[in-house]
């Protein structure tokens, strides 16, 4: 289930940082694709969307809040940056943004 609500966003989520109105309505449309119901009039949630963001290990389906998915991913961007002094994409962004090379 995981694989397939999450993995389509992860790449932008990994790379954009996103406003929060733009995560919820990432958030509803998961909601909605696991609670559509088969017929008209209200629909009943039978596990409560807490539940299913928690982790699998706590019995949930570890699909998360996407606003802090999204900040952890690119913060990941900036703990790499240090690291990997040779790679192409710190080279562009270092151009870009015309940063020193302390190497």
């Amino acid at each position: 289930m995981q694989s397939v609500l999450s993995s389509i966003p992860i790449y932008f989520l990994s790379i954009f940082r996103i406003p929060s109105k733009v995560a919820h309505m990432i958030e509803k449309i998961m909601r909605d694709f696991l609670w559509v119901g088969s017929g008209e009039g209200k629909k009943d949630h039978l596990v409560s969307w807490d539940v299913v963001s928690r982790s699998k290990r706590q019995g949930g389906l570890a699909l998360g809040y996407i606003q802090k998915r999204n900040i952890a991913l690119t913060a990941n961007w900036l703990w790499r940056f240090p690291l990997e002094s040779d790679s192409l994409w710190q080279i562009i962004i270092k151009s870009k943004y015309r940063l020193q090379n302390n190497g």
